[in-house]
């Protein structure tokens, strides 16, 4: 079986076809790139507003019940808890974690806040051990973690799990983008045609 077809209007045709599979291809490559980032960017930023509303409360709230505040406000995408050493020893400089901790001191006066998308920990006297083991087969999840220096020397320290966005390449996304092309196509080919 030849790949070419014979004729001038089968040869433009295949040209034709191929040409918009590649532009659909690039055109759900950057589409979904830019997808994930926007994403990113946005849990990053209510999760910025999340922490620095947090240490404001957990400054006004009496050190022997900052624990149990803290307790509270957890759930399985949020763990935060107190303690007089920050949860991560450097900041990322880059990406989601520079801007998350630009915003953080934006809202908190310029405190000190550090901020890492490196392997999540938390430290001694969490009540939150995730010790090895405690994760599933895959290790830990991305997550942000963040440590913000308090007024009394004391930090608030976070991890937030990254949200994985999903795939694109879903029937439910898919569908429609498949059928606009095969009806392009169609139109493309029957336009050929008659311009042949």
């Amino acid at each position: 079986m030849r790949l070419m077809p014979d004729t001038l209007i089968g040869r433009t045709a295949l040209v034709l076809v191929a040409a918009l599979a590649v532009v659909l291809v690039a055109a759900l490559a950057l589409f979904a790139g830019q997808r994930s980032e926007a994403l990113a960017n946005l849990g990053g930023r209510n999760t910025a507003e999340r922490v620095a509303a947090l240490a404001l409360l957990v400054e006004e709230t009496p050190p022997a019940q900052r624990r149990q505040t803290l307790r509270s406000q957890d759930n399985p995408g949020f763990r935060a808890f107190w303690s007089a050493g920050a949860n991560t020893d450097d900041s990322d400089e880059t990406g989601l974690a520079a801007s998350v901790a630009e915003h953080l001191r934006q809202r908190l006066d310029g405190r000190e806040v550090r901020v890492s998308t490196r392997i999540p920990a938390f430290g001694p006297g969490s009540g939150h051990g995730m010790g090895p083991g405690m994760h599933g087969p895959g290790g830990p999840p991305p997550a942000l973690r963040i440590a913000v220096r308090l007024n009394d020397e004391g930090w608030l320290n976070v991890v937030a799990p990254l949200d994985d966005p999903g795939s694109l390449f879903r029937p439910r996304f898919l569908a429609p983008l498949l059928l606009a092309l095969l009806v392009v196509t169609a139109a493309a080919l029957w336009a050929v045609g008659r311009a042949a």
